[in-house]
C-alpha cells in the first residue's frame, strides 16, 4: 500500500489549522488610543462603490476618523456618479447631514462649477446649502453671492444677494 502525497497534504493542513484556530493571542492590539471616542482611523483612505459596470462613486480623504456618532475626513476628493466632484479641506459627518468646510469645489460636470469656504449636504433631501459668499460659474456665466441652496434631485438653485455677469 502506497501514500498518496495528497493524503500528506490533506492531513498537514487539517492539523495547521487546528492548531491555528485554538491558539489564543498572548497580546491583543488596541486598534484606537486609550481613552479615545475613535472607534477607527485611517490615512490616505479610499472607498469605492461599485456596479456591474465598473466604479460608482469614490471617495478619497488623507485622513478618516470614525466617532460614535460622527465621521471626520480631511482633505477630501468625491466623485458621485460620474457626474459630480467635490473636493474639500474637511468634511464632517452627523445624521445624514455632510458639513464641508475650507476651499470648496463642487462641480456638476458639463453644467457649472460652484465655489465656496463652507456647504452643507443633506443626504435626504439632496440639498446643498451655504450662507456664506460663494461663486458660480455656469458655462460663460459667472455669479458671486452669499446663501445659495441646490437640490440635485430636482436640478433647482436659488441664491441671494447675487451679483451676476452673464454673457449671451
Amino acid at each position: 500500500m502506497a501514500l498518496r502525497i495528497e493524503y500528506i497534504l490533506t492531513l498537514a493542513i487539517a492539523v495547521t489549522s487546528a492548531l491555528i484556530l485554538h491558539s489564543k493571542p498572548k497580546e491583543s492590539v488596541k486598534v484606537t488610543e486609550p481613552n479615545s471616542t475613535k472607534e477607527f482611523y485611517f490615512e490616505d483612505f479610499t472607498l469605492l462603490e461599485l456596479n456591474g459596470t465598473g466604479i460608482k462613486n469614490s471617495l478619497k480623504a488623507k485622513e478618516a476618523t470614525k466617532y460614535k456618532e460622527t465621521f471626520l475626513l480631511k482633505e477630501i476628493e468625491l466623485n458621485y456618479e460620474n457626474e459630480d466632484r467635490v473636493f474639500a479641506d474637511s468634511a464632517v459627518y452627523v445624521k445624514n447631514i455632510v458639513y464641508l468646510k475650507g476651499n470648496i469645489l463642487f462641480e456638476e460636470i458639463g453644467s457649472f462649477k460652484f465655489w465656496s469656504s463652507d456647504l452643507n449636504y443633506n443626504i435626504k433631501t439632496k440639498d446643498i446649502y451655504t450662507s456664506s459668499t460663494f461663486r458660480l460659474k455656469i458655462r460663460d456665466n459667472s455669479i458671486v453671492g452669499k446663501k445659495l441652496k441646490y437640490n440635485m434631485k430636482e436640478k433647482d438653485i436659488e441664491a441671494s444677494n447675487i451679483d451676476a455677469n452673464l454673457t449671451y
